[in-house]
């Protein structure tokens, strides 16, 4: 099950898992999200290999979609002080390295914001997933 869920430790499910009240309710999020999401990314590149050229991705919107998405997973995240102020210095870092750097540099230096925003466990308790 830990090699299932090393390969299933992604963003989604990682976040699906974050917001929830109790461990029962984290570990059946981080499940369903992870088989979810590995049936949909396989079915979907198939439809993708198989339709691919067929659709444009300017036309239908779809160059917004992965950022969307991102943002609609760390929303909840958002309304607590620690992952608000790591998403705000990660932001900032982006746009004040964004005129003097490589593309791709200010977005890797941004996540270090992240280092800010990560939960601190009670003291005597470790948080695992799956078990």
């Amino acid at each position: 099950m830990r090699l299932l869920a090393a390969q299933w430790t992604i963003d989604e499910s990682t976040a699906m898992a974050a917001v929830q009240t109790d461990d029962a309710h984290r570990r059946t999020a981080f499940w369903v999200t992870g088989g979810s999401i590995y049936l949909f990314w396989n079915v979907g590149t198939l439809a993708g290999a198989l339709l691919g050229s067929a659709i444009d991705p300017e036309t239908w919107g779809l160059d917004a979609a992965f950022p969307a998405a991102f943002v609609a997973m760390l929303w909840p995240l958002l309304r607590q002080r620690r992952p608000a102020l790591a998403a705000a210095i990660g932001g900032a870092l982006c746009l004040v390295l964004i005129p003097s750097t490589p593309v791709g540099v200010p977005i890797l230096c941004a996540a270090l914001g992240v280092l800010v925003g990560l939960p601190t466990p009670p003291p005597g308790r470790t948080v695992a997933v799956a078990q």
